[in-house]
C-alpha cells in the first residue's frame, strides 16, 4: 500500500529537487551551515576553494544546495551557477559589521542577475552566539534588504555552531519554493 501511495504521490506532484545557492563572503559560515543542516552537527571545515554540493531534505521537499566559495576571486564565478535557481541562502557574519558594506554590494549584485529574479532569498545573520553579533534587524538595515521589493525574502539570526535558527530557515525556504 505504501509503495502504491508513493508512486501516486510522485505521479501527481513529481519529485522535484529545488536548486539552492549558499552565498556569502569568505568565513561567514556557509559550509558550516550546509553541513549542520545535512548532518545535524557541527563539523570542522576548510575555506571552500570552489564549491560543495549536497542534498538537503525538509519534510517532503528536497534541495540540491550549492555552497560557493566566498573569496574575492571566486565571487566572479558565482553567476555560472545562477541558472534555474529556486532559492538563495545568503550567509552574513553578523559579528563582523565592518564587512556589511561589501556584503551588501555583493548580495545586491548577485540578486540583480536575471537568472535569480524568481528565487526566494533567506539571509542568515550567522554567529548570533557571539557577544559581538549585530541583531538581525540591524543587519537587514545595513544590507539594504528593504530594497528587495520584488521577491520573497527574510532574514533570520542563526548560529552554525549551536544550529539555532537553521531548521527554521530551511522550513521558510521549503514554504516559499513551493509557493
Amino acid at each position: 500500500m505504501g509503495f502504491a501511495m508513493s508512486r501516486m504521490w510522485h505521479f501527481m506532484f513529481g519529485s522535484r529537487k529545488y536548486k539552492t545557492l549558499v552565498l556569502g563572503l569568505n568565513n561567514a559560515g556557509k559550509t558550516s551551515i550546509l553541513y549542520a543542516l545535512q548532518l545535524g552537527k557541527l563539523v570542522p571545515t576548510q575555506p571552500t576553494l570552489g564549491s560543495n554540493c549536497e542534498e538537503l531534505t525538509w519534510g517532503n521537499v528536497s534541495f540540491i544546495a550549492w555552497d560557493l566559495g566566498g573569496q574575492e576571486l571566486l565571487r566572479h564565478s558565482w553567476s555560472l551557477f545562477y541558472s534555474n535557481t529556486d532559492a538563495v541562502i545568503f550567509v552574513v557574519d553578523s559579528a563582523d559589521p565592518g564587512t556589511f558594506p561589501l556584503v551588501a554590494t555583493e548580495m545586491h549584485r548577485a540578486l540583480s542577475h536575471p537568472d535569480l529574479a524568481n528565487a526566494c532569498v533567506l539571509v542568515f545573520a550567522n554567529k548570533q552566539d557571539l557577544t559581538t553579533a549585530v541583531a538581525p534587524v540591524d543587519v537587514a538595515k545595513a544590507l539594504g534588504l528593504d530594497r528587495l521589493t520584488a521577491r520573497h525574502w527574510t532574514i533570520l539570526g542563526c548560529s552554525a555552531a549551536s544550529q539555532e535558527g537553521l531548521r527554521v530557515g530551511l522550513a521558510w525556504i521549503a514554504d516559499h519554493v513551493k509557493a
